[in-house]
């Protein structure tokens, strides 16, 4: 079904763009739409007994990734003992380098650690 959408301007309806059905695709399955200001999260395939869990974990999402990143952040003075010296090195390459200290050393991205987290949630859900 093809429709024109129309939006009001002043006293005059303007054509603003046009629906039509036969270009929406979902999967089989069940899928959930997570709609909020600046962005719109879409899973497909999710097991409706769980929709209800993976839509109340999204809103944390933000917040854990704000969270795992302060926690993942370099701190060579916990993993090893450093010299004063190998400290004070340090200390300066931070002091350039700043909150991108730590984008020089390889991982996951914490939008990938949150996603096998909630993906970890919906397993222990399941049993």
């Amino acid at each position: 079904m093809k429709e024109v959408i129309y939006r009001k301007r002043g006293r005059r309806y303007i054509p603003v763009g046009i629906y039509d059905d036969a270009h929406l695709y979902y999967p089989t399955g069940a899928t959930l739409v997570w709609c909020r200001p600046g962005g719109t999260l879409t899973r497909y395939g999710i097991e409706p007994a769980y929709a209800a869990l993976i839509a109340a974990s999204e809103p944390a999402r933000d917040a854990m990734i704000e969270a795992m990143r302060k926690a993942s952040y370099v701190k060579p003075e916990g993993m090893v003992k450093l010299t004063k010296k190998e400290r004070e090195a340090w200390k300066a390459y931070v002091a350039i380098a700043g909150e991108r200290s730590s984008l020089t050393l390889a991982g996951a991205s914490l939008h990938d650690i949150v996603d096998a987290g909630i993906d970890a949630l919906r397993v222990a859900a399941a049993k």
